[in-house]
């Protein structure tokens, strides 16, 4: 995959697009403790998170993984000095979201749970993510 701003503009709305569905979510009542409102907006989070990781590689002449491997190479990108911040935990948290929103039960870990306030939480890094690969993206001239 090579970075269009199109496709720029397409992934970073995805926010606005799980907060959408978050407010959804908590508008509900009563409230349950899932829904495939907040199964939705953590999907959302994450395959942004996962583009992100690819458009920093990229951009930084590395190539983009196809293995779901954005957490250990987005600590490398920290550990580079390619990122400011190390957002291994936050990418690894949402994967484990990830999939027990795809597959319930079904899961490694069983004990893995996210609330509306976990999603929020994962939203505010994600636009800290979201800054740091913007920044890059200007510094070379393609926003």
């Amino acid at each position: 995959m090579t970075y269009r701003r199109e496709d720029w503009v397409s992934m970073v709305a995805r926010l606005d697009e799980a907060d959408k569905h978050l407010t959804d979510y908590r508008s509900l009542e009563p409230r349950p403790t899932t829904h495939p409102t907040l199964d939705q907006a953590v999907w959302l989070v994450w395959t942004l998170g996962e583009y992100l990781v690819n458009v920093c590689l990229e951009q930084h002449g590395q190539t983009a993984p196809q293995d779901h491997s954005q957490v250990a190479r987005a600590r490398g990108l920290f550990a580079e000095q390619k990122l400011k911040k190390d957002y291994g935990d936050l990418l690894e948290r949402l994967e484990r979201f990830r999939l027990k929103a795809s597959h319930s039960g079904y899961v490694k870990e069983r004990s893995t749970h996210y609330s509306s306030a976990d999603v929020t939480r994962a939203m505010g890094e994600m636009r800290e993510l979201v800054a740091e690969v913007e920044a890059v993206l200007r510094e070379r001239g393609k926003l």
